[in-house]
């Protein structure tokens, strides 16, 4: 007679497994029809992307950047955002290009690292048509759809 040998706990480890693919695959069908790109180093701002009929709202968080940190570009059905933040030195300056007082960082937690993020839409956007705007640390972006991709409402007719 042979016996077979489980680990008491074998089935809630099954169960475990299962629900994991459950959840993750009902937490990615919302997000499915975006394809999105992170930063090289792992950190980019958190963005939102809602929509409307005919124009894709952006939203990213972007705390400590100035407009002239941020670029927003748009090829064919990419949006890419990045950013590169004006680090503050180690040393104060008075003004002037010498530095005045040196100062030793001791803890850095705020991101101040650049950052790029793609997002590919899933219909073709209207470059020409977007624009951004920054306010309290949140990136705004309105993207319309290219006119070829807007739903249009088609008479049918009796013949």
């Amino acid at each position: 007679m042979t016996r077979i040998s489980t680990h008491p706990f074998a089935p809630l480890t099954r169960v475990g497994s299962d629900l994991d693919c459950i959840f993750s695959g009902a937490f990615d069908r919302d997000f499915a029809r975006f394809e999105g790109s992170r930063s090289p180093r792992g950190w980019a701002p958190p963005l939102d992307v809602t929509e409307e009929d005919d124009t894709y709202h952006f939203e990213v968080d972007v705390p400590g950047f100035r407009l002239e940190d941020i670029d927003v570009t748009i090829e064919g059905r990419k949006v890419t955002i990045a950013g590169k933040p004006a680090r503050e030195d180690a040393t104060e300056h008075d003004g002037t290009d010498e530095p005045t007082t040196p100062r030793t960082i001791h803890l850095r937690e705020r991101h101040a690292d650049a950052f790029s993020r793609t997002v590919t839409m899933p219909v073709h956007v209207d470059a020409t048509k977007a624009e951004a705007s920054l306010s309290d640390g949140v990136l705004s972006l309105r993207v319309p759809k290219a006119e070829a991709a807007r739903q249009h409402k088609i008479e049918v007719r009796a013949s």
